[in-house]
This record gives structure tokens, sequence and C-alpha cells, in this order.
């Protein structure tokens, strides 16, 4: 489905010219499911995906947020729907981070 090496960071796979790869990439985006569906579906997903589309973004965008000591090791987190158990994007220590509000914003 996303090709060979899942488990790597490469962003360069959603950039493609190729008009087939793209209609696949726009596919994938209508398959939200993660919330089940019909009268079996989440009661919640409504407020879920306001949250996820509307108010973690507003607050990204109106703060700047970055750990207080960036130069410290990171080691990968625990993640156990990754088949290699690791996690670019979890941590198993505490990080202290610094949020400031963006400058010019309303």
């Amino acid at each position: 489905m996303l090709g060979g090496g899942v488990e790597s960071f490469v962003p360069e796979r959603w950039l493609s010219d190729d008009p087939e790869r793209q209609k696949h990439i726009l596919d994938m985006g209508k398959t939200l499911f993660q919330f089940g569906s019909g009268r079996f579906g989440c009661i919640g997903k409504i407020i879920s995906l306001l949250e996820m589309y509307k108010v973690i973004p507003s607050i990204l965008l109106k703060f700047n947020m970055s750990l207080a000591v960036p130069e410290a090791e990171w080691s990968p987190g625990k993640d156990i729907l990754s088949t290699s158990g690791t996690s670019l994007f979890s941590c198993d220590e505490e990080r202290e981070v610094v949020i400031r509000r963006n400058e010019g914003l309303p």
C-alpha cells in the first residue's frame, strides 16, 4: 500500500507526479475508520474530529513549542503498533517543553 520502507521517515513518498499514485493517496484520505460507522460508531467522533482538525491546528498556529533542553539525548519510545517495536513520535522519558505565544497573531 505505501511501498517499501514503511518504518522509515520518507516524506517524499507522498510527493509523486504519477497520476495513479496521486489518486491512491487521495483515496486514502477518504478512509477514516478509526471511529467505526453506522449505529455502532463512536459517540465521541464529532468532538474528536473537531479537536483534530480545528483545536490542535489553532493551538499550533498561536503558540511556538520547543524542547527546554533540545540537545538532550532522545531515545525512541515503545510503540505497540509498530512492527519494529519503537516509534520516533514517542519518548519513554519526560521532556520539558517551552511554550510561547506567537507575536502578532490575534
